[in-house]
């Protein structure tokens, strides 16, 4: 699909009215791949966005960074950030804990938020910010970006809110090794699973142990149940050689098959949505484009993720569409029932 159809399937919300003026703490790789090509992208639609200040501790990661924003001033200190920063919204793109603890001194000054999953590894902590938030009544958007994504629209709109018989998910990364792998990065199919059908309540977990002693479990098979006690299936692999991501919607006569980019360290096929009657595949309909950058990053959902926020931020209101931290305590009480039984 054309950056046109895309755009055409899935409206951007109206450009905010005033200018917001944005800061963003960690200039790290999904800033510099993702959010500010999305806010570049955005500018020229219109958009009223400028990327006051940008702030790492990393010289070159800051450079970097800069060269799509050049005239952002630069910190190095997250305290001169916080204190001279002449902003209104800020986005946060730092690991757990920093990211968590930075929520409440932004909120505090009055910014709107938007912070990267997950948050907190720490399911505590995530609560006492999540009850915080909601007394204070800040602004505070959690960076999940499977939502946003066009191809995820698309497929709910064409459920039109039935629930499969069963949903089978492939997770699968190509190498892959963090300790926290299953406390966060499982958190993105979670997320999408409860966006796509409801609540999610945890059954089984079976674990494939590590290789070496040092390394994570090499896998993980989730057995959930959804709306109408419905079995959903997530396999989850860190570090196969291949990106694998699809999800398969399975009704009595039909299947839905939403894949996305798919490749080794890099996608090799692009996102697309399949409708299969009775054997016969009524419906192929390719998402992205790897040769169109424009295309490929507005699949991907950050284009309006940073969209929705920008909308919200004026009108001082979440986008119904966009996970909150209750969200992200949801998807993080899901990853701690299945880390409870890892084995040893």
């Amino acid at each position: 699909m054309s950056v046109e159809k895309l755009l055409s399937a899935c409206p951007l919300p109206d450009s905010p009215n005033r200018t917001m003026r944005l800061g963003i703490i960690g200039a790290g790789f999904i800033t510099r791949r993702c959010h500010l090509p999305a806010i570049s992208f955005l500018r020229q639609q219109g958009f009223r966005i400028e990327v006051r200040a940008i702030c790492d501790p990393a010289e070159e990661a800051l450079q970097e960074a800069r060269k799509s924003c050049p005239q952002a001033e630069a910190f190095k200190e997250v305290a001169t950030f916080l204190d001279r920063a002449d902003i209104d919204a800020v986005l946060i793109a730092v690991w757990p804990p920093l990211a968590g603890d930075l929520v409440e001194p932004c909120m505090g000054r009055g910014w709107s938020v938007l912070v990267e999953k997950p948050v907190y590894h720490d399911p505590l902590a995530l609560a006492r910010l999540a009850e915080k938030v909601t007394a204070g009544k800040a602004l505070v958007q959690v960076a999940y970006n499977r939502r946003w994504q066009p191809q995820a629209h698309l497929l709910r709109k064409s459920l039109e809110g039935r629930i499969p018989d069963f949903l089978r998910v492939t997770f699968h990364r190509s190498g892959r090794h963090e300790p926290h792998f299953f406390r966060d990065t499982m958190g993105h199919p979670l997320d999408f699973l409860r966006f796509a059908i409801g609540d999610l309540a945890f059954e089984t977990v079976e674990w494939t142990k590590a290789r070496r002693q040092e390394e994570i479990p090499s896998g993980a098979h989730l057995l959930l149940r959804g709306r109408g006690n419905i079995p959903v299936h997530l396999d989850i692999r860190p570090s196969t050689g291949r990106i694998i991501e699809s999800y398969t919607f399975v009704f009595p006569e039909e299947t839905w098959i939403l894949s996305y980019f798919t490749g080794t360290k890099h996608p090799g096929e692009p996102a697309y949505l399949d409708h299969w009657r009775e054997g016969q595949q009524i419906r192929h309909l390719e998402i992205g484009s790897l040769e169109d950058p424009e295309v490929h990053l507005i699949s991907q959902g950050f284009v309006h993720q940073l969209a929705a926020f920008a909308a919200a931020a004026e009108r001082s209101r979440p986008d119904p569409k966009a996970a909150d931290l209750t969200d992200a305590q949801r998807a993080m009480d899901l990853c701690g029932r299945a880390m409870q039984e890892v084995p040893q």
